[in-house]
């Protein structure tokens, strides 16, 4: 049987009902059947009976949540501080391009890019790429302001165009989104010259998020690329090492898949896209 839930406190509660009634080591005793894990404590489990072919060292390091976040901000002062100058889209000039006041949105929106990123098993160059193109379905599928229907059509337009989420402005959905230039639009369609101003600020808002996924995209590469020079994984990378260790490996994947004869999942309408590939 393999159970898995999101906590180590669900997990543990778990573990002492069931040695409750089986009786001391049914999880725990070498050769125990029953796995109980957290998603994370099951793929540290196999990657660490599999280190090898996962190619990772056998004293690969885990950073805990903490340990990531300070990374990250680590990433950022040296983003501000010109050290990352010779990745165009990390240049302070890049920063400018924003406009942003709250140097701490620029953090914000690394940290959210890679977590999103992470959680539907994307590389860098992926995430740029599905990121850029969610961009242009989103402002494509905006009517032209100088003949555009009325304010209703706009909004049902983006809602039945655009993608249910929308990783800009820091994880804001579509309909978010649809709902300011609702209320722009509502503000404008009577006058054209107004309207034309609309439209120039749509764009500079479109260019914006442009730089904004590829400076994010650039940040999460770094940060990556750090990681693996030095051996080290973060909570999302062990489940994508894991996921690409068991779809690669028909050796590794047989053996668990005839391992279980039962697969239990807590809270399972929770768990992200690369969850359900590992499931």
């Amino acid at each position: 049987i393999l159970t898995v839930t999101f906590t180590e406190k669900a997990a543990a509660e778990m573990r002492q009902r069931i040695e409750a009634g089986l009786g001391p080591g049914a999880v725990t005793a070498p050769g125990a059947s029953l796995y109980i894990h957290t998603f994370h404590g099951l793929c540290a489990r196999i990657l660490r009976d599999h280190c090898y072919e996962a190619g990772l060292p056998p004293d690969h390091g885990v950073l805990d949540e903490l340990q990531s976040n300070e990374r990250r901000e680590r990433l950022l002062h040296r983003l501000l501080g010109g050290e990352l100058q010779s990745v165009d889209e990390l240049s302070l000039e890049r920063l400018l391009d924003l406009g942003l006041r709250n140097l701490n949105a620029i953090g914000d929106a690394i940290g959210s890019a890679v977590a999103k990123a992470k959680s539907h098993g994307w590389s860098p160059e992926e995430f740029r790429t599905r990121m850029l193109d969610s961009c242009q379905s989103f402002w494509s599928a905006l009517p032209a302001p100088d003949a555009a229907p009325a304010p209703e059509d706009v909004f049902d337009a983006i809602r039945e165009s655009l993608p249910s989420k929308w990783l800009g402005d820091a994880g804001r959905s579509a309909e978010d989104k649809g709902n300011d230039i609702r209320k722009a639009y509502y503000g404008t369609v009577k006058s054209a010259t107004v309207t034309e101003g609309l439209a120039e600020r749509w764009g500079r808002q479109a260019e914006s998020e442009r730089i904004a996924i590829r400076l994010c995209a650039a940040a999460y590469e770094v940060y990556q690329d750090e990681l693996e020079a030095q051996g080290l994984l973060d909570f999302d990378d062990q489940i994508l090492r894991t996921v690409r260790l068991l779809s690669g490996s028909e050796e590794v994947r047989r053996e668990y898949q005839t391992r279980f004869e039962y697969v239990l999942v807590d809270e399972f309408q929770d768990t992200s896209p690369v969850q359900m590939e590992l499931i």
